[in-house]
């Protein structure tokens, strides 16, 4: 069953009159997203045991696609948290491909004061990245199941199935120390 739904990204445009009675057209860079009711209840579903809705969710999300002024064309939601991290930065071939993040991740989250963020969350900014991602990574292919007959000029949340047990508990072995490898952050 596919767990794919449009998303939709919407800006607000005010009319107004100036002092010499014209129109005036202006916009502001207030950019939110609308999230179908039927993906906001599976994600409310998932998000409950984290202490969170999607109203919050999605709140964060849009804060951070604001300020970079750059939404993705799909997030991949999954039911659970992973130790991946090290995992999906060396897996992708370009950081603006694909960026990851966490239910439970602290505002101003630092690797050296938190850890390793855990993934739970995929920002993906093409569909050709994903179709290339699959290929090399379970959790990819994943999303690539749901995602795959959806349109690239649209924008899309995907309620991903989880990989397999033995898949993510020998991909997550030794995944921290990938991680900070790939960042160049020592380990003591």
């Amino acid at each position: 069953m596919k767990h794919c739904y449009e998303y939709f990204i919407v800006g607000t445009t005010i009319k107004k009159r100036n002092d010499k009675g014209q129109i005036a057209i202006e916009t502001n860079d207030l950019y939110g997203m609308i999230f179908p009711d039927d993906a906001t209840e599976a994600l409310d579903k998932i998000l409950e045991k984290f202490d969170t809705d999607a109203s919050i969710m999605t709140w964060k999300l849009e804060n951070t696609f604001r300020t970079d002024r750059n939404f993705p064309w799909a997030i991949v939601f999954y039911k659970e948290e992973f130790r991946l991290a090290g995992h999906v930065v060396s897996t992708r071939k370009d950081r603006n491909d694909v960026l990851f993040t966490c239910y439970t991740m602290p505002n101003n989250h630092s690797v050296q004061e938190h850890g390793v963020p855990s993934v739970s969350i995929l920002l993906i900014y093409s569909k050709s990245s994903l179709k290339g991602l699959a290929n090399d990574s379970e959790l990819f292919s994943k999303a690539w199941e749901q995602l795959s007959e959806c349109d690239e000029d649209r924008h899309w949340i995907c309620v991903a199935e989880t990989p397999t047990k033995e898949w993510i508990e020998k991909t997550s072995k030794d995944d921290d120390q990938l991680f900070l490898g790939k960042l160049g952050i020592a380990t003591n």
